[in-house]
């Protein structure tokens, strides 16, 4: 994932959530995922969601890309700044939580 610079999710199929997209986001990596991937509700700031099935829409977002590093470099700002927890994390900051209403 370290050398990836944006993960396409492209899928025609409605989807109840793809995993593959929470692991882009959790490296800090954006993704551009069409209208029918159920993980299109995380994605935020940190990608671009496409009309799903529509080649065009998909081919004319990667030019958009290729052709404005700057955009890219924003989105993978934002995929940086809203990095997804590990469940690690997650069960560790329960834990402290859990912890501190006991006492």
């Amino acid at each position: 994932m370290s050398d990836t610079d944006i993960l396409v999710a492209p899928s025609i199929w409605y989807e109840t959530f793809g995993f593959t997209v929470l692991e882009a986001l959790s490296f800090g990596v954006p993704v551009i995922v069409s209208e029918h991937v159920g993980a299109k509700d995380i994605v935020g700031k940190a990608g671009i969601i496409i009309k799903a099935g529509n080649i065009d829409d998909l081919e004319s977002t990667l030019e958009k890309l290729i052709n404005s590093p700057e955009t890219l470099s924003d989105l993978k700002t934002e995929a940086e700044k809203n990095k997804i927890k590990t469940w690690e994390q997650f069960v560790d900051e329960n834990y402290q939580l859990y912890r501190k209403l006991i006492k």
